[in-house]
């Protein structure tokens, strides 16, 4: 079982240690830079998933700083550790933080993904994620609505 839960002072060095396998480098940002975004941007959202209260994966969201009324948020951050991965954990955990999401307001939820990161793409289509474009700097645009 997977449970989703705030980074804290008690987690939060488990969570920056929690690493992509090395040929999956470069397809999320590292979590302790995630971590340090955090600190300077209050609307950042930081979560741990937890599986018998052991770190395996982590996700960052916040609302869109552009339009806070529109109801547009961005899930920007989304991994599960190298050697956790291939137990479900990602796609158990995904619907906690869209419930999450829609919980602080979220109406439309937009992600990205890097081209090569076949496992992201599979992941948020099954959640219902559509592509609606293509951003500056190559990631693939998936918007879920309501």
């Amino acid at each position: 079982m997977i449970e989703l839960a705030p980074v804290t002072a008690e987690t939060w060095v488990a969570v920056a240690r929690l690493e992509l396998a090395p040929e999956q480098e470069g397809l999320v940002s590292p979590n302790v830079w995630s971590l340090a975004e955090a600190g300077f941007f209050p609307g950042h959202q930081p979560r741990v998933f937890l599986h018998g209260g052991e770190p395996v994966g982590f996700c960052m969201y916040t609302v869109d700083d552009e339009a806070p009324a529109s109801g547009l948020f961005w899930l920007f951050r989304y991994m599960v550790a190298a050697e956790h991965q291939g137990k479900d954990y990602g796609r158990a955990a995904l619907p906690l933080v869209l419930e999450e999401m829609r919980a602080a307001g979220a109406r439309t939820i937009r992600t990205m993904h890097r081209p090569e990161n076949s496992v992201a793409a599979r992941l948020y289509a099954s959640a219902g994620f559509r592509q609606v474009g293509v951003l500056d700097d190559g990631d693939l645009e998936l918007e879920l609505m309501g």
